[in-house]
């Protein structure tokens, strides 16, 4: 990974220098991996960049949020602050930081990917056109649940759901999830989501690619699990591994353009739904704090979720920026 790097040699002493997780490091050397298409382009390195080439780089990189933006920024600040203690800069020392001026003085907001914002967040139109176009009933409830909070570290709750939870779930739309951690909690579903899952359980076989090209379909495997796998001798029984289905993510993404919904964006526009909803009942042409304080009591009741102060900062934000680029009515 490091050989995609420009000056490579320098950027993996920084990363080395850095005492830190190594989590924290792999998100270093995918920031410069990024920074390096950029960097080849300019035919130098990004401690020597000015201002209308940070401009490009931060373009390029199509985030999405601000703390996203800052996050990447952050990274390749501390780098040239690095380079400049260290005397790494040759030619292009001045003692200035220059993206550190650039985040203070230019307006970071226009950095942000509107595009990426329009794909990440689905009006209820789009949620119903995107399930239908989906032909296999697996597929259109994993979107679903995703949408509807059945999720868990690893997607647990997902491929743990059992057919005797779903039938369970039959008398009052109650549905019983199990965590990675085996903690457990109790949510209510939508009648949509229910009758999905038991289309889940009737279904036999699988259409690949969505049944676009040639036609192949393969059985799926008996098991007690909802979100099966494709048969073989050996998956007889076995729980879906989160592999098979972050693969089916990006599957569904190929098959329908949302280049960018993801397991959280999904559960986020299922809160931006609820604060659409609530401030509609409520009489008000925008949002305030009555309606979004009703619209994340009514997602902790219905999901058993309490959601922090900063994820609701964040999902507040999101929801504006969502608002701004679509029609969400």
């Amino acid at each position: 990974m490091s050989d995609r790097l420009y000056n490579k040699e320098l950027k993996t002493e920084y990363i080395d220098s850095f005492f830190g997780a190594d989590s924290t490091k792999d998100i270093m050397m995918y920031e410069f991996i990024n920074s390096a298409n950029l960097e080849y382009q300019y035919n130098k390195d990004l401690y020597a960049f000015n201002d209308v080439e940070i401009s490009s780089l931060l373009y390029f990189l199509k985030k999405s949020n601000m703390s996203s933006l800052n996050k990447s920024v952050s990274i390749y600040k501390d780098y040239i602050r690095w380079c400049i203690v260290n005397g790494k800069r040759g030619m292009y020392e001045n003692g200035e930081n220059r993206f550190e001026v650039f985040q203070a003085t230019e307006d970071m907001k226009k950095y942000i990917s509107n595009r990426k914002i329009r794909s990440k967040f689905l009006t209820k139109e789009e949620l119903e056109d995107l399930t239908k176009f989906l032909i296999n009933p697996i597929d259109q409830a994993f979107i679903m649940c995703l949408y509807e909070f059945i999720n868990g570290a690893e997607l647990h709750e997902l491929r743990a759901l059992t057919k005797e939870d779903v039938r369970r779930a039959k008398t009052n739309n109650r549905l019983e999830l199990t965590d990675l951690d085996s903690n457990k909690r109790i949510i209510t579903i939508s009648h949509r989501l229910l009758d999905l899952l038991e289309d889940v359980i009737l279904q036999e076989e699988y259409v690949f690619n969505n049944g676009e090209g040639d036609l192949k379909v393969r059985k799926l495997v008996e098991s007690p699990y909802v979100f099966r796998l494709l048969y073989r001798k050996d998956t007889i029984n076995q729980m879906a591994s989160y592999t098979a289905l972050n693969g089916k993510m990006k599957s569904i993404r190929k098959y329908t353009g949302y280049n960018f919904i993801t397991p959280n964006s999904l559960k986020e526009t299922r809160i931006i739904h609820e604060i659409i909803d609530v401030t509609k009942d409520l009489g008000l042409s925008e949002s305030n704090r009555k309606a979004y304080n009703m619209a994340f009591d009514n997602i902790n009741k219905l999901y058993d979720v309490e959601l922090s102060y900063n994820q609701k900062h964040s999902i507040k934000q999101k929801y504006r920026q969502a608002i701004q680029l679509k029609d969400f009515k």
